[in-house]
């Protein structure tokens, strides 16, 4: 048996444990998890405990997006444009019953899904380690999740992943050669509000917090608000 038959041999084990297999089925579609990475970028875009957090985090949410952008358009024109579709999918060649929703059309390598969750990942780990470790997690779990329901072998996976990675460290490092621009755009989603970040050094998440912070440093407030 050839390497990717033992992987898949083993797979359909796997399957026989209750649950897994429902469970793998609904981590593997298009929507759960970039729901989540979404969820997760807006939490960094606009959460922190400091205001040197939240220009860190903001600034990850930036590489991350030029990451997962010019990887897209790598993969667009590896497949698309140059016609590059080495191989047919797992269930297309040895004829299992597809555990997916539908038949995907566009080609096997590499895996769309592993590039551009390893490219999120590593946008965000640029600034933010927990965050990023937390993100490779959930592109992990994805991309073993499509190994499983039979629409990616392995090296679809790793070239996803390859390509995800390297195309986001290179042009993330290709921001510094186009400055001012994006600090210009996060000035401008600033004057939005989308960026809006206060002179004071902290952050409060609840109102009342703020409200008892400000009455210590200045207690004659206390006073007009007791009236």
């Amino acid at each position: 048996m050839t390497p990717d038959e033992l992987i898949f041999q083993w797979m359909d084990d796997l399957s026989r444990i209750g649950g897994i297999s429902h469970l793998l089925q609904f981590i593997s579609n298009d929507y759960f998890v970039p729901i989540i990475i979404v969820l997760v970028m807006l939490a960094l875009w606009f959460g922190a405990r400091s205001v040197h957090q939240r220009q860190r985090n903001q600034w990850a949410v930036v590489y991350a997006a030029v990451g997962v952008g010019f990887t897209s358009l790598i993969i667009h024109i590896l497949n698309r444009v140059l016609g590059f579709d080495p191989w047919l999918r797992p269930f297309e060649i040895w004829g299992w019953v597809l555990r997916f929703g539908y038949e995907p059309s566009d080609p096997s390598f590499p895996a769309n899904s592993a590039a551009v969750g390893f490219a999120f990942a590593t946008g965000i780990c640029m600034w933010n380690r927990k965050a990023g470790i937390l993100l490779y997690t959930i592109a992990s779990l994805w991309s073993f999740s499509r190994l499983y329901v039979g629409i990616h072998y392995p090296l679809d996976l790793l070239g996803g992943m390859a390509i995800g990675i390297l195309t986001t460290w290179v042009f993330s490092k290709g921001l510094i050669l186009i400055e001012p621009f994006p600090t210009l755009l996060l000035r401008a989603a600033k004057i939005l509000h989308l960026s809006d970040i206060p002179e004071d050094d902290r952050i409060f998440w609840r109102p009342f917090a703020a409200l008892r912070e400000k009455t210590k440093k200045n207690p004659s407030s206390d006073k007009t608000l007791s009236v």
